[in-house]
């Protein structure tokens, strides 16, 4: 640039030259004749002329452009970024430096019970399974903060506290809840319209699994398979699965049957439904080591262990319970929650349960298939499905008669080892031939096959409301209003249940050994 503005005020210095060479030899011949006495052969001494150009002023760098090639950022974009700058420090400052647990709900926090009965507790709905038309598994699970907590508490459990025994546990988790004497429910709310509904949780857990696919060139595919929760606290991490029909008029089950994989559902619970009575309640941990502990007496196992994933490694049961604990239970769809929660809870009612399950389809019934087929070959239960298009529904053929005071009297009476169940029970105990609970099943159904199954003593009735009035009579009107967390409600004049009727009724059962869920 400097030698372009040289060149341009040598090229104006020139031609200034040029002017005045010209003018000054013009003026020069005008005036000679005018002059008087001239010497015309003496020339003028010649100017000196100097062509060095003139300095030019120093530059101004501050007035010029910057022509370097290259992107600065405007005025907008700078504050832009200062401002992203001073927002993501104020981020890391609360995160790393501020303590913020005071704006968490204290159910919410890590070191919280997986349940509260006083409060909701967020889980995570990690898993949603649909089975058939309408009919939907769900499984919901803590967040990792709690699990994480969970894992870590456990790590200081002494022996002495069983997993099983909710007294002595104290886990922050659910395996405390799974103890087979009672049903119980979680309220799950739906948060646009504040809509509360209980539903039965299930201790089972979803796995990655493999299953047979004609499709994939491997010959199998990844699937979610459910598994049944584990003896030892470790299994647990709090998780709950529900078993929901979709309704087109239910705001609950269209809430958690549309709303996406990890979103956020507030649950609080347990609720207690149903206290098996005392006589088909299981042995209670509890109470067995207090004796062993305080009276130094002999430590007695529960008659039944855990139920697995896998009927042939259990053992068979230690003994038959010294009186009739077997329970008939008449389910309907969903209605079979609450049967499954007490066979697979961590100590299971001692007594076989007769299960009567009525369905509209096989495929209503088809995620439960393993389960129950798992549940009879350990000798647990005995399974009846009840097909609607099939025309097979319950009947009451299928209702047995109860245990009556005289066979309470007649089993008193007669001495242990004496009849011929008592003594099938004392041979074929877990001491002796069988290695575990499938072998000592079919022996015990090849020795009673054809003879009267041994009368229940108590009958639980769970389902929609026709199927209900259907079997067990219509239930009572209850109110709903003031009632306390955590309690059902009860009616005006204290019997919540109402009559016995239906199909119970024809067969000689009564309020007293009849329940309605």
């Amino acid at each position: 640039m400097l030698l372009i503005r040289r060149t341009h005020c040598q090229r104006n210095l020139l031609r200034s030259l040029r002017y005045s060479s010209s003018s000054s030899s013009s003026s020069s011949s005008s005036s000679s004749p005018t002059t008087p006495n001239a010497d015309t052969t003496t020339q003028s001494a010649p100017r000196r002329i100097s062509y060095e150009p003139p300095r030019l002023p120093p530059l101004d760098l501050s007035s010029t452009k910057n022509t370097r090639r290259g992107w600065r950022p405007s005025t907008p974009v700078k504050a832009a970024l200062g401002i992203a700058g001073a927002l993501y420090a104020a981020y890391l400052f609360k995160t790393h430096f501020v303590d913020d647990t005071h704006t968490i709900p204290p159910s919410d926090l890590p070191s919280a019970p997986a349940l509260d009965p006083a409060a909701f507790s967020t889980f995570i709905l990690t898993h949603r399974e649909k089975v058939a038309d309408d009919l939907y598994i769900i499984e919901l699970s803590p967040p990792y903060e709690k699990v994480k907590h969970l894992q870590k508490s456990r790590k200081k459990r002494t022996p002495e506290n069983d997993p099983r025994d909710p007294p002595l546990a104290n886990d922050p988790g659910l395996i405390g809840v799974w103890d087979g004497s009672r049903t119980w429910s979680i309220e799950v709310v739906q948060p646009q319209l504040q809509v509360v509904r209980k539903y039965t949780p299930l201790p089972l857990y979803y796995v990655l699994g493999l299953r047979p696919s004609s499709t994939s060139p491997s010959g199998t595919e990844r699937t979610a398979l459910l598994r049944i929760l584990g003896p030892t606290p470790d299994d647990d991490e709090g998780k709950l699965v529900l078993v929901v029909r979709r309704y087109a008029d239910g705001e609950l089950s269209r809430y958690l049957c549309g709303i996406p994989i990890n979103s956020r559902v507030a649950v609080r619970g347990p609720f207690t439904e149903l206290s098996l009575p005392e006589s088909v309640q299981p042995r209670s941990i509890t109470d067995a080591k207090r004796r062993h502990l305080a009276l130094k007496a002999p430590f007695i196992l529960p008659l039944l262990t855990p139920m697995s994933d896998s009927p042939s490694s259990l053992p068979p049961p230690l003994a038959r319970p010294q009186v009739p604990a077997d329970i008939v239970f008449f389910a309907a769809g969903t209605g079979i929650a609450p049967v499954l929660q007490l066979l697979l809870s961590k100590n299971p009612p001692p007594g076989q349960t007769i299960i009567h399950y009525s369905v509209r389809t096989r495929a209503d019934a088809s995620a439960f298939n393993r389960i129950l087929l798992f549940l009879e070959r350990a000798g647990r239960a005995q399974v009846h499905l009840h097909v609607d298009d099939e025309r097979t529904r319950l009947n009451p053929s299928d209702v047995p008669r109860p245990t009556s005071a005289t066979d309470l009297e007649r089993y008193a009476a007669s001495t242990q080892g004496k009849s011929e169940r008592d003594r099938f029970y004392s041979e074929n105990s877990a001491a002796n031939k069988f290695a575990n609970a499938v072998e000592w099943t079919d022996a015990r159904n090849k020795a009673f096959r054809g003879k009267p199954p041994a009368r229940p003593m108590f009958a639980i009735v769970s389902g929609p409301e026709g199927f209900v009035e259907y079997v067990a009579g219509k239930r009572a009107d209850v109110s709903t209003l003031n009632s306390p967390v955590g309690t059902r409600p009860v009616e005006d004049d204290g019997n919540e249940q109402g009559k016995v009727g239906g199909l119970l009724k024809s067969k000689g059962w009564d309020e007293s050994n009849v329940y309605k869920l």
